[in-house]
């Protein structure tokens, strides 16, 4: 049955997330907004928060990984599309030595699914299992080349070209930076845009008629390249800019994309990075 209501959420920790649900319909996927949900943050404490990107419901497990948009951003993007409510865990640098000996790999993201004792391990693995947990249509591919070629994307966004241009705008000083951002954009460029071929042939989506996990992962090398460079589409083509756009209004990723935390606001990326000291986001 169609309704709307508001609703606060708290947890122990202090973070308040306000979700103002708009009227939810029956869409194939199970209960989720008609229109992406005008996600509002209201922070007070940024290490631990319960996010309902759907109907208020049980999450599904708790995703930590550090105050930067880096490897957990297309991992919150799945989650966002499925509609699946989750934790999501702010780990700072000050509590990392700890936690560290303590965590699987030594790494994070980390992933633990509600009701389970031991977490998922990689973000390629996380992403194959909120895929599959979603029952979303097309995000967890059937088909066995379509499959390889989704962890393919996965691997390539998560490795050394695209993760320079990561270090670019959360970790590294802005000045310590400057003048080398159209090498380092170049490079990673250099990596994705072999997958060009797969677009065109595909459809809208890298997945098809709807995205696979695999556009997740791209959408974010690309979410970064542009920030640092505007131009970015004119190196990559037309049909990575139409599939760009087509991704951004996806139900859940719009609203995610105006919620999380906004470059130059206090909440993101190291003191005296490009993303934590200049307005990139405007």
């Amino acid at each position: 049955m169609a309704h709307a209501h508001t609703w606060d959420e708290f947890e122990p920790v202090g973070m308040r997330y306000r979700i103002l649900d708009k009227v939810a319909l029956e869409d194939g996927r199970g209960l989720a907004a008609k229109d992406p949900l005008p996600e509002v943050l209201t922070p007070r404490c940024s290490k631990r928060m319960h996010v309902n990107p759907g109907h208020i419901m049980t999450p599904v497990g708790e995703l930590s990984y550090f105050g930067v948009r880096g490897r957990a951003e297309p991992l919150r993007f799945i989650l966002h599309y499925s509609g699946l409510a989750y934790t999501n865990r702010i780990v700072a640098g000050s509590e990392w030595g700890d936690m560290k000996a303590a965590t699987p790999r030594g790494q994070l993201p980390i992933f633990l699914p509600e009701d389970e004792e031991e977490p998922i391990c990689g973000t390629l693995e996380i992403a194959k299992f909120i895929a599959e947990l979603s029952k979303v249509p097309g995000l967890m591919p059937t088909d066995t080349a379509a499959s390889e070629s989704a962890g393919k994307m996965f691997e390539v966004a998560m490795a050394e070209k695209v993760h320079e241009a990561f270090k670019a705008l959360n970790i590294l000083p802005a000045v310590e930076v400057e003048g080398k951002l159209s090498a380092i954009v170049a490079a990673a460029v250099k990596e994705i845009v072999p997958f060009s071929k797969q677009l065109t042939e595909a459809g809208s989506y890298f997945g098809g008629a709807a995205p696979h996990y695999g556009d997740f992962a791209l959408f974010y090398a690309v979410d970064i390249l542009r920030v640092h460079d505007a131009n970015v589409f004119e190196t990559l083509g037309g049909s990575w800019k139409s599939w760009f756009d087509a991704m951004s209004k996806l139900s859940g990723i719009e609203a995610y994309l105006k919620s999380r935390p906004k470059a130059n606001g206090g909440e993101v990326g190291f003191p005296g990075s490009r993303i934590a000291t200049l307005p990139l986001d405007d």
